[in-house]
This record gives structure tokens, sequence and C-alpha cells, in this order.
């Protein structure tokens, strides 16, 4: 872990490109089973949390790579801009 901090997120379009990820990209891929992820809107100084999950089924599988610390995996999932469908960013 970076500075002793968990990184549980990671830009899918600079994964490849980033020695804490690179390895994991060419050769540790994965899926990860979660319920709902995270959208957050900006309202100014606020920032307000929407949890978005899938209708039809009570699993999401999302993209992810892993790595080995201490003999353990340690997961990230890749992320990406949100669908204009759900974006809270105004243009």
């Amino acid at each position: 872990m970076p500075d002793g901090k968990q990184i549980i997120n990671a830009r899918s379009e600079t994964a490849v490109d980033k020695p804490l990820f690179r390895d994991g990209m060419l050769q540790r891929r994965c899926l990860i089973p979660v319920t709902n992820y995270f959208e957050w809107e900006k309202r100014g100084r606020d920032r307000i949390k929407y949890a978005i999950q899938e209708c039809d089924s009570p699993v999401l599988y999302m993209p992810g790579v892993y790595r080995i610390e201490n003999g353990k995996p340690v997961f990230s999932i890749l992320t990406r801009e949100p669908a204009e469908s759900i974006s809270s960013s105004q243009t």
C-alpha cells in the first residue's frame, strides 16, 4: 500500500501506465462482484452520494485487477467516467 493507504480504484484509461497497477493490468485481471456502487454529485460545497444498482439482478460485476502484497491479494476496481445517463456533471 502506498504510504499505508489502500487503493481501491484505478482509472481504466491510465492503469496500465501506473507502476502500481501495470502488472495487474497485464496478468491479473478479474471480475469483482458488488451489490451497488456510488456516484457523487457536487452541489456547491456539498457532495451528494447516490447508490447505483442493477434493476434486474442483485449482483453487478465490475472489472478489476489485483496484486499480491504480503502473500495476499489486494483488489482494485477499474473505473471510468460515469455514463451520461447517470452523470451529474453539467456541460
